[in-house]
């Protein structure tokens, strides 16, 4: 498998991809040798892939895990059949 072109970069898209190799050097030191294998090995995944590395983004105001959905939906069910005399 051989690496395919890639459309060349922007002023812009050179400057993030900058910092973001920058940012993975210093948050994650063990990913850049992983990135360039990856493109090496001919994956269509490179520098330009990669849209975040900065510390991790808070979760948004009253957002839910699929983990709290479920809990709730079986507290709720629990509830509703204790109500109804159901076993």
């Amino acid at each position: 498998m051989s690496a395919t072109a890639l459309m060349p970069l922007t002023k812009a898209e050179k400057a993030r991809v900058a910092k973001n190799i920058e940012l993975v050097k210093a948050i994650h030191p063990e990913m850049a040798g992983s990135i360039k294998a990856l493109r090496a090995a001919g994956f269509d995944i490179g520098w330009r892939d990669i849209s975040y590395t900065g510390p991790q983004r808070p979760e948004p105001i009253n957002s839910l895990h699929a983990g709290q959905l479920v809990l709730e939906s079986t507290a709720e069910l629990k509830e509703r059949v204790g109500l109804n005399g159901h076993r």
